[in-house]
């Protein structure tokens, strides 16, 4: 009886073992997949001046987005890697 026990109990707290393994690793191979996040502002100047500004206010509001003066808009692109 007490063999039996002992096997029991080595099983359970094996599979305890195995299944908070497989839960708890966060280093699972991902395929790179990149989504874009854009949101745009109220209205900024054209040209190089306007850009640079647009940027900048971006960048302040992210250190990872990039600003583009688009129709008008300041438009901010962050790139996430899912």
């Amino acid at each position: 009886m007490s063999l039996f026990q002992n096997i029991l109990i080595s099983f359970v707290f094996t599979i305890f073992f195995v299944t908070s393994n497989v839960h708890g690793t966060n280093n699972v191979p991902d395929f790179g997949v990149e989504q874009k996040i854009t949101k745009c502002y109220g209205p900024c100047n054209q040209g190089a001046a306007g850009a640079a500004e647009c940027d900048g206010f971006c960048r302040a509001k992210n250190i990872q987005s990039k600003g583009t003066c688009s129709s008008g808009f300041c438009c901010c692109v962050w790139q996430i890697k899912n």
